[in-house]
């Protein structure tokens, strides 16, 4: 086994938007990730135009790994698909200081 796993997360009510929501579950999920189903690796992926999500992917942890150039395409444009990843002990640093200080640097 690889331990390895790919996830997204959304939250459509804009209302609850800029207020750790998304934090918090990014951050439990990561916890059940890595702390009880022991993966060594979690991927996600945004396109260029949610900077919202990219930075709350970096936010939690995520690194940019590549991009897939062009590979969306939304009301007549072409966008690149950003790929992150995390590994359990880069997360495992940011966890420390979430646990410590109730949310993330």
């Amino acid at each position: 086994m690889h331990r390895l796993a790919t996830f997204w997360a959304i939250i459509g009510e804009k209302d609850y938007w800029g207020k750790g929501y998304g934090t918090d579950a990014k951050m439990s999920l990561l916890y059940y990730a890595f702390r009880i189903l022991n993966l060594h690796r979690v991927a996600s992926s945004v396109y260029e135009f949610n900077t919202r999500s990219l930075d709350y992917n970096k936010h939690c942890g995520y690194k940019v790994e590549g991009v897939l150039r062009k590979n969306c395409f939304k009301e007549g444009q072409y966008y690149d698909e950003i790929l992150l990843g995390v590994f359990r002990e880069e997360w495992e640093l940011i966890w420390d200081y979430y646990q410590k200080n109730g949310s993330v640097k």
